[in-house]
């Protein structure tokens, strides 16, 4: 064992034939190791009084540790293990059981901010594997970019199980973009039902696991913006302008309807009072109102009268025209009942001025006239 201080310069102290050199006579007492041991039989301890560490290690630097673990340091002067595990073979992170012939084996999740690369393409022998996860797709893309195949992951039990699916399939990133190539489905979420399924004929599917038929776009449940100007509810009712309808089309404001700038048509069609038949109906106690111009020209009221050019109804009529009417055809009505009150009228008694008799206002018939009468006694 060496105890002594080396203070001799350019003497040596030879041990199993190897050579510690002491500094020279100048820096006698900043005395360092020149030449390290290569090796010595028997334990070596060896104090050196430094006064000049910046070059060197400390004297007190020291440290234990367990075999095959890569080393760090603890503290400023102590080592001890890392979480790496180097068993000669393969370089293990947070675990050191051996999974098998894995140049790089880690336990636990991980983290790229960067890009992943496999510079050799998929064979018979190569496998990649993803754990814990039900469904998983790996593409592997050759240094020259050219897409090189991919593999299906499914869990069988806990057991993962991959299948090669060719150059046709997969996904590959190329300039921003996902591209699905022709052959899978890709999902995404739960399977019951995916949150979202993109099928291999273009369909997309939504909230939904069961394809409906041919419709490109298919949602189960309510479809809704951030603002509700449009709205589909699960029940199949739509709004446009509220998020509650209750009826099949609900439209809270203007609808506008308009054809190559020459008006729109509008169909009807509606079950109405267990007859199939064309409705247009309103509010209850509310009149039907006709406008052009940004004026009103018909209205029908609540309790059914049709009035022209008027807003308000005559009592005891149910067709009121303010203005002139011509009429290209017959007019049928009903015939008198009898009484002081008869059905219809085709003059009244009038006052034309003071100075004039009472006179009963004419109608006159530009053709022939036909009366047809029942006698009776009263004739």
């Amino acid at each position: 064992m060496l105890t002594a201080y080396l203070r001799a310069a350019g003497y040596g102290v030879t041990k199993s034939g190897q050579t510690i050199l002491a500094d020279t006579a100048a820096m006698a007492t900043r005395a360092r190791v020149q030449k390290a041991v290569d090796s010595i039989n028997g334990n070596v301890a060896l104090k050196v009084n430094i006064s000049d560490t910046s070059s060197m290690l400390s004297p007190y630097t020291r440290g234990s540790g367990t075999t095959n673990y890569v080393p760090k340091f603890t503290g400023t002067r102590t080592f001890g293990n890392s979480m790496a595990y180097d068993n000669g073979t393969e370089l293990l992170l947070n675990t050191t059981t051996d999974a098998g012939a894995y140049a790089l084996q880690v336990s636990g999740n991980t983290y790229t901010s960067g890009n992943i690369i496999s510079n050799s393409r998929i064979s018979a022998a190569t496998e990649y594997r993803l754990l814990d996860y039900e469904y998983s797709r790996v593409a592997i893309i050759d240094n020259g970019g050219a897409f090189a195949g991919g593999y299906n992951f499914t869990l069988s039990g806990t057991t993962p199980v991959h299948a090669a699916t060719g150059t046709t399939s997969g996904y590959y990133y190329s300039t921003g973009f996902i591209r699905f190539y022709a052959g899978p489905n890709a999902s995404a979420g739960t399977t019951a039902p995916e949150r979202m399924r993109l099928k291999d004929d273009g369909e997309l599917l939504i909230a939904s696991n069961v394809d409906a038929g041919a419709y490109t776009l298919q949602v189960a449940g309510a479809i809704y913006n951030t603002t509700g100007a449009v709205f589909a509810a699960s029940s199949g009712n739509v709004g446009i302008g509220t998020s509650s309808p209750s009826q099949k089309l609900q439209v809270n404001g203007i609808v506008y309807i308009k054809e190559n700038d020459a008006g729109g048509e509008l169909y009807l069609r509606s079950y109405f009072g267990g007859v199939n038949l064309a409705a247009i109906q309103v509010a209850t106690n509310t009149p039907l109102t006709f406008v052009t111009n940004n004026s009103q020209r018909a209205r029908i009221t609540e309790d059914g009268d049709f009035l022209i050019a008027q807003s308000s109804s005559e009592t005891g009529y149910k067709f009121v025209v303010n203005g002139s009417g011509w009429i290209k055809g017959n007019i049928k009505t009903n015939a008198p009942t009898g009484g002081s009150n008869v059905s219809w009228k085709l003059g009244e008694t009038a006052t034309v001025s003071p100075t004039s008799p009472n006179r009963t206002i004419r109608v006159e018939i530009d053709g022939t006239v036909y009366y047809i009468h029942a006698k009776t006694t009263n004739d």
